[in-house]
């Protein structure tokens, strides 16, 4: 179940290794920030050469202050790195590497294949909202750990609570002329 605790990574710059999250946190911020998707912030990020610095300057901002919010929580004890200093760590580096190795990270927290949900859709606005809701509710997690959750994370509980609750399309949930009996949209 290693898969549903908070993953923690950390990313080198200029010499010092600092913690990086992404959750329904840093997608919640920087698509309010920016008024546009996640697909289409990271889209943006990838071919627009002027947009590249801006963006990535905050979703690593984002990245790495969530990271040492929870490993604080954890009992570590991290100070919390201002979005200047993110740019001047970014002025050393070339963009580029650290663009796709913060770009790589977040899409290890999708959901794989085998795991996306049939009506899932991230092109569009992500009701981060409506997501925290059903962990809180269906998944009795604090709002705290609600936020913490991963797409992947999400994707893995519904799944779980489908198949408890019977509401998943499998081979137990067919009838005889394979039409299904129970679907699930959550």
């Amino acid at each position: 179940m290693s898969d549903l605790n908070p993953h923690v990574e950390f990313i080198e710059l200029n010499k010092n290794k600092y913690p990086m999250a992404y959750n329904l946190n840093v997608i919640d911020e920087l698509q309010h920030r920016f008024n546009m998707s996640i697909t289409e912030f990271v889209n943006k990020v990838l071919n627009d050469k002027i947009f590249s610095f801006e963006g990535t300057k905050a979703m690593l901002y984002e990245m790495i202050n969530e990271g040492i919010e929870i490993l604080n929580d954890e009992g570590g004890e991290y100070s919390f790195i201002t979005e200047d200093e993110i740019g001047e760590l970014l002025i050393i580096h070339e963009v580029e590497p650290v663009t796709c190795t913060i770009i790589e990270y977040s899409l290890d927290t999708l959901p794989k294949e085998d795991e996306k949900q049939e009506d899932c859709d991230i092109t569009v606005m992500l009701d981060v909202a409506y997501i925290q809701m059903a962990c809180m509710m269906r998944f009795g997690m604090s709002i705290k750990e609600a936020r913490r959750v991963t797409l992947r994370q999400f994707s893995l509980l519904t799944k779980a609570y489908c198949k408890l609750e019977g509401k998943i399309d499998n081979e137990e949930n067919k009838s005889e002329n394979n039409q299904t009996i129970q679907t699930f949209n959550f």
